[in-house]
């Protein structure tokens, strides 16, 4: 019977960049250095959020893809960023005419995203860290018909 770390393992089926092949889940036990691993196919988690209200913590512990809804002029809180962590909220628009402020985001050419002010909408905000791990960056795209 595998323990729980060998059943991990294999369900990240690790490939040999050079030749394609899978390695062996005891290869992966005895030497478990990986220089440049490429994952294939990873699945992430969707958190429901639910309605914002006025206030929305953003929180990466369960899932990077969030879903919201807007129901009030809301002002979200980052994670703290580290490099590597990037995430994707959905955000529909509920009833509109509903603004959303992210006070520590990194915007292009400086100009957030004004949301979307009919109802039943969907504008989709997508966030890097940035290299240093310090900051976020946000590129926003919007007006989807779900």
């Amino acid at each position: 019977m595998a323990d729980a770390a060998t059943l991990a393992l294999v369900a990240l089926r690790v490939v040999d960049r050079t030749t394609g092949i899978p390695y062996s889940a005891d290869e992966l036990l005895t030497n478990p250095t990986l220089v440049n691993p490429v994952l294939q196919s990873p699945i992430e988690s969707t958190v429901v959020i639910g309605n914002t209200g006025t206030a929305q913590t953003i929180s990466l512990v369960n899932g990077t893809v969030l879903y919201a809804t807007l129901t009030g002029n809301c002002t979200f809180t980052m994670p703290i960023p580290s490099f590597g962590k990037s995430f994707t909220l959905i955000l529909a628009t509920g009833t509109g005419s509903f603004t959303s402020s992210f006070p520590t985001v990194n915007w292009p050419g400086g100009t957030p995203p004004t949301i979307t002010a009919a109802s039943g909408k969907v504008d989709i905000l997508k966030f890097t860290s940035n290299p240093a791990g310090t900051a976020w960056y946000g590129t926003f795209t919007q007006n989807y018909t779900p």
